[in-house]
């Protein structure tokens, strides 16, 4: 369900679209994670999709070389650090755990998506580059 879900933002977002993340990070470091998200972000960017990212303190110079491409990147403070990623576009958001046994699910809705930039663009204001 989750590789859907990003290849679905690849599938609907346009040349120029954004979609932004919260608590980003590489989870439990499951094996084929990194790889993962080094192929989607190398697609992402090929489509000049951007993205805004709020990434987790302890992914500060780990992240993957393509994330960063067509991307603002800001770190979350150290005592925000939460397992549960959070990414929403246009009318969907969809939060999801990268555990033993990832999980997630998918809401929809605009008045959601508003509640999430609300509470984004608070955390983009106690980030750091």
């Amino acid at each position: 369900a989750i590789m859907n879900m990003y290849r679905g933002i690849l599938d609907e977002l346009k040349y120029g679209d954004e979609y932004n993340v919260i608590n980003a990070g590489y989870g439990d470091n499951s094996p084929g994670v990194k790889a993962f998200f080094q192929n989607y972000h190398t697609q992402r960017a090929k489509k000049r999709i951007k993205v805004k990212m709020l990434a987790n303190a302890d992914t500060r110079g780990k992240l993957v070389p393509s994330t960063l491409v067509k991307s603002s990147v800001r770190y979350l403070p150290e005592y925000v650090k939460e397992n549960m990623m959070v990414l929403f576009y246009k009318d969907k958001v969809f939060m999801f755990f990268l555990t033993e046994e990832p999980r997630g699910f998918l809401m929809v809705g605009k008045d959601v998506v508003s509640g999430f930039k609300t509470y984004f663009d608070a955390l983009w204001g106690v980030s750091k580059e």
